[in-house]
């Protein structure tokens, strides 16, 4: 009888060991670099805020090193909206305008649109301590729609890049 519990228990700390090790890891947060895209992001109907159209996050923010974002929207159909991106990290907004565009004067099917932003964290971190040097990064793009009357919620082809460059 003895025999069969020690056996049975070595049974078992293995089946409980065997367990914990067939868990896939979990994802590795890219260190550098992230690319980002995705079709049919209902943009706002220009009474609420913007929406996270796409977000990434980097391992960690990096003394002497700037965020850098570039991204493409395309709305479709080209209907009389005013559509919006900007950029935050971690919250904060990143240097770079709103970009927009008046859809009713584009003579086309789909309204584009494209912006560049960047974030020095030095300078980020000067102003907001402990938020963004050794901290993960998470760059959200807002895609939004500024028309207010009448309210439409055109769907929009969205791309972003993120890149930590040092300076």
């Amino acid at each position: 009888m003895r025999d069969v519990l020690c056996v049975s228990a070595v049974v078992v700390a293995a089946a409980i060991g065997l367990s914990t090790t067939a868990w896939p890891a979990a994802p590795k947060l890219p260190a550098n670099a992230a690319f980002q895209a995705v079709n049919g992001v209902v943009l706002n109907d220009g009474n609420n805020p913007p929406v996270v159209a796409l977000s990434a996050a980097l391992k960690q923010g990096r003394k002497k090193h700037v965020v850098a974002v570039e991204a493409t929207m395309q709305v479709s159909p080209s209907v009389a909206s005013l559509p919006s991106l900007r950029v935050q990290v971690n919250g904060y907004p990143a240097n770079g305008p709103t970009v927009t565009i008046d859809c009713k004067l584009v003579n086309s099917s789909r309204c584009p649109l494209a912006g560049s932003w960047w974030l020095d964290l030095d300078a980020a971190e000067a102003a907001h301590p402990g938020v963004f040097i050794g901290k993960m990064l998470i760059v959200e793009l807002l895609a939004g729609n500024e028309t207010v009357a009448p309210p439409t919620n055109p769907s929009a082809e969205v791309t972003m890049s993120v890149r930590l460059v040092k300076k």
